[in-house]
């Protein structure tokens, strides 16, 4: 297997039989770049984007790539990274449930919580303007965006420009 780091196409490459190689080209799977493979403690191939999805290798009739499902049915987006002014939020899942989402400075101090609800199955969106709960505008720096389902915790490292 092997990909193009910055289209962020997908081919696999299988012996033919005969000394040579056939190369099946599986097509750009994902809408950001993919970074990096790496070999999980379950001995699964994984591959990550750049956003910071991670998809399992598979040899699954298609793709070959599989959407990592282990965080309990969540997906979950966020971009520009870095960002100056505001942040869009996707997240997708696969049954109804408790969602939070805030962001975290550096210290680990919540400034800005933007859910804490019961949401249904599907996709949502947030447009987050870089302000604190108290609606002051918030430094240049790092953040952490926390997304907290049952059982489950995902985080995002984000970048704030002004």
């Amino acid at each position: 297997m092997f990909t193009d780091l910055c289209s962020g196409r997908l081919w696999t490459l299988y012996p033919d039989g005969a000394g040579g190689w056939d190369t099946t080209d599986q097509g750009s799977k994902t809408t950001n770049s993919f970074t990096t493979f790496g070999e999980g403690v379950d001995g699964e191939l994984y591959i990550a984007e750049r956003g910071g999805d991670i998809f399992k290798i598979t040899t699954e009739e298609g793709t070959g790539i599989t959407k990592n499902l282990t965080d309990g049915g969540v997906r979950v987006w966020s971009g520009p990274n870095p960002f100056s002014d505001q942040l869009d939020i996707r997240y997708q899942l696969k049954k109804p449930m408790h969602v939070k989402i805030e962001v975290l400075d550096m210290t680990g101090r919540t400034v800005r919580t933007l859910a804490d609800n019961h949401f249904t199955n599907g996709e949502h969106n947030i447009t987050w303007k870089a302000k604190s709960d108290d609606g002051s505008d918030l430094e240049q720096g790092v953040y952490l965006l926390v997304f907290r389902t049952e059982g489950n915790i995902t985080t995002h490292k984000l970048s704030l420009i002004k």
